[in-house]
């Protein structure tokens, strides 16, 4: 027996949707998910009830398997070095922002023995200190005349 449209699986009447159409249940006629891809809802929690500081922007962490597990604090080293380098190519005040940005990653990477992100706040440091370098020494030189293009 073929279902009625407008009919309910028991006889109630359903709904009609856009162009007389039935309602759906999902998108696209996708049955309805409990929760986000399929993964069943779990109960709100809320952070003062872990303990956790609600006042203020949370620390994002990160865990490393290299390191047991341990959680250790995200920098900004990789946007750092994106700046740096930006800042060595085209517009060296970016580069101030790179140093700017990699000191503070070098703060906390510091505080954390084996931090991934080390390396990429030294490179920012370092290509940020020559980028501003070159550019006040072009910069100079483009004022004083000698570098005519």
């Amino acid at each position: 027996m073929q279902p009625q449209p407008g009919v309910g699986q028991f006889g109630q009447p359903q709904p009609a949707g856009q162009f007389g159409q039935p309602q759906q249940a999902g998108q696209f006629g996708q049955p309805q998910q409990a929760g986000q891809f399929g993964q069943p809802q779990q109960a709100a929690q809320f952070p003062a009830a872990q303990g956790a500081v609600v006042a203020g922007q949370p620390a994002v962490m990160m865990t490393d398997p290299m390191l047991g597990g341990m959680m250790i604090p995200a920098t900004s080293a990789g946007a750092a070095l994106a700046f740096s380098i930006i800042g060595l190519i085209c517009c060296w005040p970016l580069a101030v922002v790179g140093i700017i940005m990699g000191a503070t990653a070098m703060k906390v990477t510091g505080a954390h023995p084996n931090h991934p992100d080390t390396g990429k706040a030294k490179a920012a440091l370092i290509v940020g200190i020559i980028g501003v370098i070159l550019g006040i020494i072009l910069t100079i030189l483009n004022l004083s005349g000698a570098l005519a293009f």
